[in-house]
Parts: structure tokens; C-alpha cells; sequence
């Protein structure tokens, strides 16, 4: 499958919409993908949230019509969706630090928020061939922490916190230096930044004896994995994502399952550090 014409038919499809209802379960159809795939594959490749990037869209729209038109603010606010005056001059003086009245009436020039091409974004954004393996691993026991989280309220530092105090005293560790990130399978029918999903921090091990209290088990089936290094620290894996999501899939005609996913952190792993690397896996078909 193509995913970057896959999510560039979904901007599309928003842009001609930016005056109508829109909602996450609508587009994700238009691109054929689960919501809850299609919200993690448009943030890697777009850099935004589907519906912060309508935000976004939508308020330059109207800033746009506030300059050029002589429709009054009310009506620019309904016709761009928002539930009153009220709320668009919020979301609009968020947006760009201006009253929608000073734009009207000074004509002020404004960061304007322009339509995404995916493939030109993608080049701005400088995303060369990385590799990426292909790889068999078998089944794997995990020992960790648990939590529910969301998009928009990211508890996954916090869990990640709580963990590395404790790890230490699950027993029948099968690999002493590896820890993992994992993502269960979701299936949210509307999901949205605000839908919970889990997440697990976790060791893996030989068996499920003896599991510390505050601990949970979780099992992940043998599987064969498309594997990606991460090279950099943290604050650069946008770009990775960014590849992995996008470019790759379209250049090896291979596609993504919709299994658990999980990140892998061993020796190689430096926070903060230009150095370090991580593996991220995400199973086949």
C-alpha cells in the first residue's frame, strides 16, 4: 500500500471540507485504515494530529476571509465550524497571538497555515533511505508496568519512571540489559487524541513465576517484524517514524499488521544522547 497517497487522499479530502463537519472515523475511511492506525501513521508523516491539522486549516482559512471578505467574524466563525464567536477568537488568538478584530480591521499580517504535501513535506523534512530490517523473532514473555493513557495526556514518561525504580527485582529475567516499550493491538471505534489505549514497560523473562505485586504478565506470539534503528536522541525520532511509516512501506511494497508493536531498549540506549539508538518493530503481514 501507499501510505503517503494514502494520507495525502485524506488531506485532500479535508481540505475540501474545512467548512463541514469532519470526523476522525470519516477520513480514516477515505484512507482505508483503522482510526486508530490512521491517527499514529498522520502524525508520523504530517507532524500533527488530524484534527489539530483541520484546526490549523481552518483558522488561516478564516483569517484569510477576515482580510478579504466582508463577512462579519460571527459568520466566518460558523462557517469554519466553531460553536461561537467566542471560542474562534480563542482558538484563533492561540493560533497566531492576534484578535480577530485586529486582523480585520489592521489588515495584520499572519503565520499562515498552508495546505500539506506530503511529498514535499517529507523532502523539507529530509527523510533519506534509513534501513530497515526484516526480521523473525520469536515468542517473548513480558514482566511490567502497566498504564492507560491517551494522545493528548501522555502518561508514558511517568510509567516509564516508575518502572526503572523497580525492574530490578522482577525475577527470571531472560534478558538482563533489554528493556521494552510495548503497544498492545487497539480496537477503538472512535478514537480520538482523548481514546485510552495501553502501554506497557517491561522485561522480558523465561517464565511467569513468582511476578512481583504492581506487576502484570503480558504474552507477544512468535512474529516476523519490520525493525528500524532510531539513531539520536528522542527528540529525532519524528523523522524515523517519518520513514518507517511512510517511505519504506511504498519503496519495499510490504505492509504492517495490525499485532502488537514495540520498542526496544538495550545497552545501546543513552537518554539524551546524540549517540544512542533503539529499535522500534512493527509486525508484517
Amino acid at each position: 500500500m501507499d501510505y503517503s497517497r494514502q494520507i495525502q487522499k485524506a488531506l485532500n479530502f479535508m481540505e475540501g471540507r474545512l467548512t463541514c463537519n469532519l470526523e476522525l472515523e470519516d477520513i480514516a475511511d477515505i484512507a482505508n485504515f483503522s482510526m486508530f492506525h490512521f491517527h499514529r501513521l498522520f502524525v508520523g508523516i504530517v507532524g500533527y494530529t488530524p484534527m489539530d491539522y483541520v484546526r490549523r486549516r481552518r483558522l488561516s482559512e478564516a483569517a484569510r476571509e477576515l482580510v478579504y471578505s466582508m463577512r462579519s467574524i460571527k459568520v466566518i466563525a460558523y462557517r469554519y465550524q466553531f460553536e461561537s464567536q467566542a471560542s474562534f477568537t480563542r482558538a484563533f488568538g492561540k493560533q497566531f497571538e492576534l484578535s480577530p478584530g485586529k486582523v480585520r480591521k489592521t489588515k495584520h499580517a499572519f503565520a499562515y497555515f498552508a495546505p500539506i504535501d506530503v511529498k514535499k513535506e517529507m523532502k523539507r523534512k529530509g527523510v533519506d533511505s534509513m534501513e530497515v530490517k526484516i526480521m523473525n523473532k520469536e515468542a517473548m514473555k513480558i514482566v511490567g508496568m502497566k498504564t492507560t493513557t491517551t494522545i493528548k495526556n501522555n502518561n508514558i514518561p511517568q510509567l516509564w519512571d516508575k518502572f526503572n525504580k523497580v525492574c530490578s527485582s522482577i525475577p527470571n529475567i531472560k534478558e538482563q540489559k533489554v528493556a521494552l516499550g510495548v503497544c498492545p493491538p487497539v480496537d477503538i471505534k472512535d478514537f480520538n487524541e482523548d481514546a485510552p489505549f495501553d502501554y506497557i514497560a517491561g522485561m522480558i523473562v523465561e517464565n511467569f513465576n513468582n511476578i512481583p505485586d504492581g506487576m502484570i504478565t503480558y504474552e507477544i506470539p512468535a512474529q516476523k517484524y519490520a525493525v528500524i534503528t532510531h539513531k539520536g536522541a528522542l527528540d529525532t525520532l519524528q523523522k524515523t517514524y517519518n520513514y518507517f511509516y511512510s517511505v519504506w512501506p511504498e519503496k519495499s511494497g510490504m505492509e504492517f499488521s495490525g499485532g502488537t508493536e514495540f520498542e526496544l531498549y538495550d545497552e545501546r540506549f543513552i537518554f539524551g544522547s546524540p549517540e544512542s539508538e533503539m529499535d522500534i518493530y512493527r509486525p508484517l503481514k
